[in-house]
């Protein structure tokens, strides 16, 4: 990974995890914990998070080395879709919150800790992540490249959804 493409990788996964903490600031455990039928709470998305951020980082680090090109511009195509809620995206059941974290500290000190194993990987990765292939649950084959980009992506998106169920507009 050339320092560029690791400083753009770290800044944009210093960035989500700065909205999501925008996204929660001021609020109590109650509202929190607060959601609507057929919807996650707050502690619920960030537990999503972190669970999610977990298994994709170890989807990277298990990838395979291809031969090829990545496909041009999906890497940011990637990045600003999952940002915006434009469409409903049902995650895998494995990556839906299983009630383990029962406040709003304990979601973020778990989301804290699988961003900061992801910022380790990325200040230390030498690889070329885009010669490898992974495969996401919903996407299907995805380099690592494009995985990384989609975990710097998620935050911004269920900040988004925090938002909605707080009633603060974008």
């Amino acid at each position: 990974m050339t320092p560029s493409v690791r400083a753009d990788l770290l800044a944009k996964l210093e960035a989500g995890r700065n909205e999501l903490l925008a996204s929660v600031q001021g609020m109590s455990e109650e509202e929190a914990a607060a959601h609507e039928e057929g919807r996650w709470s707050a502690i619920g998305n960030i537990e999503h998070l972190a669970v999610s951020e977990a298994h994709l980082l170890s989807r990277i680090r298990e990838a395979v080395p291809v031969e090829g090109e990545a496909v041009p511009g999906r890497e940011g195509a990637l990045f600003e879709g999952l940002k915006r809620r434009t469409r409903m995206v049902n995650a895998p059941a494995q990556a839906h919150p299983s009630g383990e974290c029962r406040t709003l500290a304990e979601a973020m000190a778990r989301f804290e800790a699988a961003r900061g194993r992801t910022v380790a990987f990325v200040e230390s990765c030498e690889s070329d992540l885009r010669l490898c292939s992974t495969t996401h649950p919903l996407l299907g084959p995805i380099t690592g490249m494009e995985c990384i980009h989609m975990i710097a992506a998620h935050p911004f998106r269920h900040a988004a959804q925090i938002r909605e169920l707080r009633g603060i507009a974008d």
